[in-house]
């Protein structure tokens, strides 16, 4: 049934904030707790990266619930230039037990390809963001 498919999707944005100040991280720190509760009800797993104006986040689930999450997200005014990296089908999740880790991200640590004028727009690979949440939630 192509509902209880397990997938993962993994998309990145714009903020409309700066992330970096700690007003900006105490919106971060509320759209993760939000997150956990949701997500933990709807059987979702991932990680979110978060740099000083961008955001790179991993979702996992059945596919029904992640799109229905993904949707969700489409419609938050709190970023921008939403683009969806790649869905793909998973026989088991990479992020299991995390049902919203994050992380920050110093620019200075990410690969050329996501730097602040890249993320949305240049083509950003679904292996690099993974690799790069995987280390984070290591």
């Amino acid at each position: 049934m192509q509902n209880q498919t397990l997938v993962q999707l993994i998309y990145t944005s714009r903020l409309v904030f700066d992330a970096s100040t700690p007003e900006g991280w105490s919106l971060i720190e509320d759209i993760v707790a939000r997150a956990h509760e949701r997500n933990t009800r709807n059987g979702i797993t991932g990680f979110l990266l978060v740099g000083k104006d961008w955001v790179a986040q991993i979702l996992e689930g059945e596919n029904a619930r992640v799109n229905t999450t993904f949707h969700r997200i489409l419609s938050d005014p709190r970023h921008t230039d939403i683009r969806l990296i790649d869905v793909r089908i998973i026989t088991r999740r990479k992020f299991d037990g995390w049902a919203m880790g994050a992380s920050r991200r110093p620019m200075s640590a990410l690969p050329p390809q996501m730097s602040a004028h890249a993320v949305g727009f240049a083509p950003v690979s679904f292996e690099a963001i993974l690799a790069m949440a995987r280390d984070e939630a290591a």
